[in-house]
């Protein structure tokens, strides 16, 4: 399904589910008309939407979610900053990949030398900030020999991760990448997820039917909201 294609099929549904409002509310909602760039803004966010429920539906465990979501799976080694401002023994902070939606996966490769897991994979464990300060000293909880520790805090920041390791490291994740914008035609100097220009859509027509569907119930739902709110005035 091109652009052409489901921005014509936004517009059917639309009059269509817009009708039926119609009928069962008594709302004024027939013959809706939004510009391309309402559109744009609509199924972009219905997209959204649904690429989450996939990926919480569990992505890993159902054929049909991996196939919907292949196209945004990437496998990545994050870029590890010369800074790293913590009071912690043996923290690194690396950077995420700006399109970074979900983190599957995440592993450590071992650089040192004179080690048995020099050029192995160690898991990565997730823990919080105050767990890992209350138990660092234990070796039974924490194993920095054959384990890595993502420090997870409410100070931690979006873009960056601080992993804690006795080894010298590389930080590899396989992620879902936050899918492209629906975009319907050129915007100009307007901007969707900083995209100005249609993209490739990155979802099959199954799931395209979905995200149409959903994108249409917003507008109906918002359009609805506003012109209760505007005869309450």
């Amino acid at each position: 399904m091109d652009i052409f294609e489901l921005s014509n099929r936004f517009d059917v549904k639309l009059n269509s589910f817009s009708s039926s409002a119609d009928t069962k509310t008594n709302e004024n909602l027939y013959n809706i008309k939004l510009d391309e760039y309402e559109k744009s803004l609509l199924l972009t966010e219905a997209q959204n939407t649904i690429f989450k429920a996939i990926y919480l539906s569990g992505s890993e465990a159902d054929e049909s979610s991996r196939k919907a979501l292949s196209k945004l799976l990437r496998v990545t080694k994050c870029d590890q900053l010369s800074v790293n401002q913590t009071n912690l023994d043996n923290s690194k902070r690396f950077k995420l990949p700006l399109d970074v939606g979900f983190i599957n996966q995440e592993n450590v490769r071992v650089l040192s030398i004179g080690t048995y897991l020099s050029n192995r994979f160690i898991p990565v464990v997730p823990i919080k900030h105050d767990e890992y300060n209350r138990d660092y000293k234990n070796p039974f909880r924490i194993k920095l020999d054959n384990e890595a520790y993502r420090i997870e805090s409410q100070y931690s920041s979006g873009d960056t991760v601080e992993v804690i390791s006795k080894y010298n490291i590389e930080y590899w994740i396989r992620y879902y990448k936050i899918p492209n914008p629906i975009i319907l035609e050129y915007l100009g100097s307007v901007e969707i997820g900083g995209k100005n220009s249609p993209q490739e859509i990155e979802f099959n027509d199954i799931i395209l039917e979905e995200i149409l569907n959903k994108a249409v119930e917003l507008a109906v739902n918002r359009i609805g909201a506003s012109n209760r709110q505007s005869e309450a005035q």
